[in-house]
C-alpha cells in the first residue's frame, strides 16, 4: 500500500488503484491521516483471518492510550497486529516466522516498526535489532519510540556502540537490553574489538544470545 497517486495518460488511478482499507476493525483506533491506495490486484486478494490483539488494543494495558490519542492510526495498528499473529508462528525448523512489510513512502513504516517492537517489548522480548541503510535514520527510529511512549528503551548506535562499552566482563548491565540500530553493510565488516576477528553478523548474534533468541 502507499499513499494516493495520480497517474498519466489514458490509464485513470481508478484503474489502477482501489482505496485502502484495513482487513479488520479494531475498537477505538482513528483513521490513518493520509489516503492510502493499493493496486487492483491486491485489494481481490482477500488478507488472512487474524485473531492477535496488540497490546495497545488491550484496555488495561499502559500502551492503550497510544491507540486512543492515534499515535498509531488503524492502518498501522493492522500492521502491528498482522506483524505479531506472524511472529507466534513456528517454521517446521523452529525458526519463527518472519514478516515483510512493503508499505510505500508516506505511511509511516518506521512508526509501524516502533509500534511491532513495543508490542514484543511489553510481552517481555527484551531485545531488538533494527537494520537501516543509513545510521542517521537512528535518530528518526528514536523519535518514533518515544512518540510512541516507549519504556526506557536504549538504541544502541550499532556494533561499534557495544564495543566501546565492552568491559573486562562484558557489557554493561545497560546494554544487554534494548534495540541495536545498525546497517546492512556493517554485517560484512569485522569487530576491531572482538578477539580473532569475529564479524560484525556473529557478534550481533552473540548479542542476541545465540540458539536463545526469541526472534
Amino acid at each position: 500500500s502507499g499513499e494516493a497517486e495520480i497517474t498519466d495518460g489514458d490509464t485513470t488511478g481508478a484503474d489502477v488503484f482501489a482505496d485502502y482499507h484495513t482487513s479488520f476493525e479494531i475498537p477505538g483506533a482513528l483513521p490513518h491521516p493520509a489516503d492510502v491506495v493499493e493496486s487492483q490486484s491486491l485489494a481481490s486478494t482477500p488478507a488472512p483471518s487474524v485473531v492477535y490483539k496488540s497490546v495497545y488494543e488491550l484496555e488495561h494495558w499502559p500502551l492503550h492510550p497510544v491507540l486512543r490519542a492515534g499515535k498509531l492510526s488503524e492502518l498501522q495498528l493492522e500492521t502491528v497486529s498482522l506483524c505479531g499473529a506472524r511472529h507466534t508462528r513456528l517454521l517446521p525448523d523452529g525458526r519463527r516466522a518472519g514478516f515483510f512489510l512493503g508499505d510505500g513512502a508516506g505511511v509511516g513504516k518506521g512508526r509501524q516498526i516502533a509500534g511491532v517492537i513495543l508490542d514484543n517489548t511489553v510481552r517481555g522480548r527484551r531485545k531488538h535489532l533494527w537494520f537501516s541503510t543509513s545510521t542517521d535514520l537512528r535518530l528518526d527510529a528514536e523519535r518514533d519510540l518515544s512518540d510512541l511512549g516507549a519504556p526506557g528503551i536504549s538504541v544502541h548506535d550499532g556494533c561499534q556502540q557495544l564495543d566501546k562499552e565492552t568491559r573486562g566482563l562484558g557489557l554493561g548491565s545497560s546494554f544487554t537490553e534494548g534495540i541495536v540500530f545498525s546497517t546492512y553493510s556493517s554485517l560484512v565488516s569485522a569487530s576491531r574489538v572482538a578477539k580473532g576477528g569475529v564479524s560484525r553478523l556473529q557478534q550481533i548474534i552473540d548479542w542476541c544470545g545465540g540458539d536463545k533468541f526469541e526472534g
